[in-house]
């Protein structure tokens, strides 16, 4: 049971984190244009991630911020494992 309790919280979070980072693209896609285009797959550490390869100061930023809670490379990790 807690091996099934662990994998739904896990898929919990990543779903709450696919539905943050639509949300927060989809405002910034809609209004400036110059990020990924919203995607339900793409999870905000990817979607971090893929900036901060990219050179954008704000993702580097919340890069550190994100990778603090998980481990250093979190969210470039997780932007290569979407490639």
């Amino acid at each position: 049971m807690r091996g099934r309790l662990k994998l739904w919280l896990w898929e919990l979070l990543r779903s709450i984190s696919q539905v943050l980072s639509v949300w927060a693209r989809g405002w910034r896609y809609v209004w400036k244009g110059d990020c990924l285009e919203p995607d339900a797959d793409l999870t905000t550490s990817a979607w971090v991630g893929q900036a901060s390869i990219d050179g954008y100061r704000w993702a580097k930023i919340a890069e550190r911020v994100i990778d603090s809670f998980f481990w250093p490379g979190h969210c470039k990790s997780a932007a290569e494992r979407r490639e």
